[in-house]
């Protein structure tokens, strides 16, 4: 039987996918129900709601059968041409596996946690071990040979990966935090759960063995580290890089705050500016860890994801640093202001701003190295421009909306006849922004320019202009990477008959040597054939 080719096939598996993920979803609700019911066995309150039963029962005996049968209506039709590479198929399997992944993990951590504090939890334990079944049932599906998609077929390791990677995270920030609070004398943590520092200490321990097991599965087994997709390098740059970096940033920040009013601030006593140091301390840990981890796996890898990385930990260093601007001129005023209207201890403000801009400044100085000359192909990445652009639009729109509070805020106190010290205490926070965002758009919008004269817009190329590439494998990353190197247009055409992406090497060659300007390029076993086109 051959599939359907046009739109109707097209809808149809939309249809099909989107049905199952609603009988699943039904399905997962009332087994978990029931579930619950189960181990409530004893409790004679669960025998009462017969509501929740007849909605359970109605849920399982409905959402199972409906979605096994729609599962079998499409698993059977996996082997036909063009199903596999259907989008919807693998986009089904990646939200399938995520949400069941993420349901599942949060119920069970949550459980665990309860239990040893004391607490059953028979609702979190339930619904944990429904989604749980739900995600091995799509893993399988996975990884059957024959059946797995062709389009996104990394994709729900990698982002399970990022999952297991920030389950892991929290849990082991929480676990750190509690041991420096314990190590300090500070028993902040422990009161708020409700027990001694090694109760804080074990109830974060699920969350870590959860986190980590999910992320060595989907990282080690299930290929996520093996990826070389850009979908697979944009999570691993947002994930391993950008947010590992911004909470180690935090981390170090809120700890280089706490040691300055320490020295510098005695508002408040010494035993409640240590109360939240574990948790500084701890974000500053575990951040660093990761991302010199990834750090480190992305080494030896193509200059654009390179520059992908160092982009992000600039754009993350330059928040820190436009912050630490803000806040310190917030500061600064709040200290001119009278106590009343400013508060208690304007200092402590003013050390907090100058925390971030401590830490910020430097480790923006050293990704984005203004002082260095920018050679030409890197001012005409696309990474980087996108980057400008986006700094550049962001601060100026805070700009402009602080600009607006701060007019707002002038003239309410004009009209009230305030004092000029209450004038100066309306508009000091929003005067921050202000001056930090005019700063940072207005550097980045020089850079910008400067990069257009490096590197011109669109050079004008005597050779191949536009290229049409039919090849295996992640054919989209190949165009890239042809791309990149000789500046021409690439479509991109995916095979089907064979798995193997080409070499970046021979590509570029083939179009190097070409002098049509419109390229045919067929990537088979054989090698790299070119046909050149007419206009």
């Amino acid at each position: 039987m051959n599939a359907v080719a046009g739109p109707q096939a097209t809808v149809r598996r939309v249809v099909v996918v989107l049905l199952l993920a609603i009988a699943v979803t039904i399905a997962a609700v009332g087994v978990a129900g029931l579930l619950e019911r189960m181990l409530r066995a004893g409790d004679p309150l669960a025998g009462s709601d017969t509501t929740g039963l007849a909605l359970s029962l109605a849920f399982a005996l409905v959402g199972v059968p409906l979605a096994g049968l729609l599962w079998w209506l499409l698993w059977r039709r996996l082997d036909e041409p063009g199903e596999r590479e259907a989008p919807s198929w693998g986009l089904y399997l990646l939200l399938a596996r995520t949400v069941s992944l993420a349901v599942a993990s949060v119920a069970l951590a949550e459980w665990a946690a309860a239990a040893i504090r004391g607490r059953w939890l028979e609702a979190e334990l339930s619904i944990g071990l429904a989604w749980a079944a739900v995600w091995v049932w799509h893993a399988w599906m996975s990884r059957r040979a024959g059946r797995a998609p062709l389009r996104l077929a990394e994709a729900p390791a990698v982002v399970g990966a990022a999952w297991g990677l920030l389950l892991w995270a929290g849990g082991s920030v929480g676990a750190l935090g509690a041991l420096v609070d314990a190590a300090v004398g500070s028993w902040a943590v422990a009161g708020i759960a409700g027990g001694s520092w090694w109760t804080s200490v074990a109830v974060a321990l699920p969350w870590v063995a959860l986190g980590l097991a999910a992320w060595w599965w989907h990282d080690r087994v299930d290929g996520a580290l093996a990826a070389r997709t850009a979908f697979a390098d944009v999570v691993r740059v947002l994930v391993g890089i950008a947010a590992a970096a911004g909470a180690a940033l935090y981390g170090v920040g809120f700890v280089l705050w706490v040691l300055l009013r320490l020295a510098f601030d005695r508002s408040e006593p010494a035993a409640e500016t240590l109360a939240d140091l574990g948790d500084g301390v701890a974000l500053a840990l575990v951040g660093t860890l990761v991302w010199r981890l990834y750090r480190r796996r992305l080494e030896g890898r193509d200059a654009p994801v390179r520059r992908a990385e160092h982009l992000a930990v600039a754009g993350v260093a330059v928040i820190a640093t436009a912050i630490g601007i803000g806040v310190t001129v917030n500061g600064g005023l709040a200290a001119l202001v009278p106590a009343p209207l400013a508060g208690d201890a304007p200092s402590t403000t003013l050390l907090a701003g100058l925390a971030a801009l401590a830490v910020g400044a430097p480790v923006w100085w050293l990704a984005w190295r203004p002082m260095r000359p920018i050679p030409p192909e890197e001012a005409a990445s696309t990474g980087r421009r996108v980057f400008l652009v986006v700094v550049f639009g962001v601060s100026a729109l805070v700009a402009l909306v602080s600009l607006l509070v701060i007019g707002y805020r002038l003239f309410v106190v004009l009209l009230e006849g305030a004092a000029a010290g209450e004038l100066l205490d309306e508009v000091r926070a929003p005067l921050g922004w202000l001056v930090a965002t005019v700063l940072v758009s207005t550097y980045h919008f020089a850079a910008w320019r400067t990069d257009r004269r490096v590197a011109p817009t669109a050079p004008e190329r005597r050779g191949v202009r536009e290229v049409l590439l039919v090849a295996g494998g992640d054919v989209d990353a190949s165009a890239r990477a042809l791309s990149e190197r000789t500046g021409a247009r690439v479509t991109a055409r995916r095979r089907v008959d064979i798995e193997t992406a080409p070499d970046a090497a021979s590509l570029i060659e083939a179009v190097e040597r070409s002098d049509a300007s419109r390229l045919l390029l067929v990537a088979g076993e054989q090698g790299v054939e070119s046909v050149p086109l007419a206009e």
